[in-house]
């Protein structure tokens, strides 16, 4: 665990004590360790509610100003942003039992995870984590995209990737998305995404770890009376290391909180597998990253042996560089981080080799560009770029 000098080191006072809270928080500093460094330091305010709402913890630390008097302004508004939180996330819970009841009656597996269950499974209280979507792991078939969409439509929601007819088998079997989304009074309610792959094949694994593999110990729950499908502990925290690691490689400090707590309670998960899996689906560099990250910022070790990441400097700096808006997923500012966080030097030259291979693939927006044959698709590679400089 870096050590408050440490901590300061090319990070602001805000950043600091932000990591200092999220320490008490998990037990792995006090509460005098924090009002000591405040009362050394002088915070701004603002700036640092800005950072722990880009960061998406609002919970973790309203929980901790509730405990440790800091800071009367930002405590009130904690209090006040909490409390539209929690109902937030009850109503996605219910609406996710509504859905998954719905998907059960039609016989389409539809696995939820994120969002709510992670907060129930993990955190045992669905009020400490921000979540605003609804996601469901399903089987990466056209068929089962369609009864998906018929059971949404009637559900009240509308198509969130519509696609021409002649193109929507192929962009069903090349995408690994799909959304609908439903509105009240003009304004959006609710996000729904559906999964038919958690990782892609050209930008984040040279192998993606497929839905069957973490649909095969599926059991069923029940839930606020309602019986749904859900993933053993094990195979949602893989799920969820996709998206906070390979994804989105550690930007946000939600998803390394998400690994410490797992990390804190090691029981949770069977850490052996999990390690299997990171060597089978080469990402352990990504995994080794995030536990080095969760030990260094907020004190919390893995209590097996494992083979750390060497330098973790770029995924430090890169945490806090935004206070906006921290996951920030585009193809040139993750490119580097993606290509460091490779196990081999053989898994870089396949992701530089089929990100030039991916130039020749379609994307919606190049067939609505130019709407060529699906046996000219090879062609694509000229008219991708084409389309990128006129701002499509």
């Amino acid at each position: 665990m870096m050590i408050i000098r440490e901590l300061e080191k090319g990070n602001i006072p805000e950043v600091v004590a932000l990591l200092l809270i999220c320490r008490a928080f998990l037990g792995t500093a006090t509460a005098e360790d924090l009002t000591g460094y405040l009362e050394s330091n002088k915070v701004d305010w603002k700036l640092f509610y800005d950072i722990v709402r880009a960061h998406k913890i609002r919970p973790v630390v309203n929980k901790v100003f509730s405990e440790i008097k800091i800071n009367a302004e930002v405590s009130g508004r904690l209090q006040a942003d909490c409390m539209q939180i929690t109902l937030s996330n009850f109503e996605h819970y219910r609406e996710l039992l509504r859905l998954s009841e719905l998907f059960q009656r039609a016989g389409i597996t539809a696995v939820p995870y994120k969002g709510a269950l992670f907060s129930l499974q993990f955190y045992n209280d669905i009020n400490l984590r921000e979540f605003s979507d609804l996601d469901f792991l399903i089987y990466p078939r056209v068929e089962d995209v369609h009864a998906i969409r018929k059971v949404m439509e009637d559900a009240g929601y509308a198509i969130g990737f519509e696609a021409p007819e002649e193109f929507q088998e192929f962009y069903i079997s090349h995408i690994r998305e799909f959304k609908f989304l439903m509105f009240v009074n003009g304004k959006r309610r609710f996000l729904a995404e559906f999964h038919s792959l958690l990782n892609d094949p050209v930008f984040e694994t040279a192998i993606p770890i497929a839905n069957e593999y973490l649909f095969t110990d599926l059991k069923e729950e029940v839930l606020s009376g309602n019986k749904v499908q859900l993933l053993s502990p094990t195979k949602h925290f893989i799920a969820m290391l996709s998206h906070h690691g390979i994804r989105e490689q550690w930007t946000s400090l939600k998803n390394v909180m998400d690994l410490a707590i797992v990390l804190k309670d090691g029981a949770m998960v069977d850490w052996n597998y999990v390690w299997e899996c990171s060597h089978t689906y080469k990402f352990s560099r990504v995994l080794s990253i995030g536990v080095d990250m969760a030990d260094a910022l907020l004190g919390v070790q893995m209590d097996m042996p494992y083979k750390k990441a060497g330098s973790i400097t770029p995924w430090l700096r890169k945490l806090f560089v935004r206070h906006q808006y921290t996951v920030d997923r585009t193809w040139r500012n993750n490119f580097g981080l993606k290509l460091r966080s490779k196990d081999s030097a053989g898994d870089k030259y396949r992701m530089i080799t089929r990100h030039i291979g991916y130039l020749a693939t379609p994307s919606i927006l190049d067939y609505k560009f130019v709407r060529l044959p699906k046996p000219l698709f090879f062609l694509y590679v000229f008219v991708k770029p084409i389309r990128m400089m006129r701002g499509g």
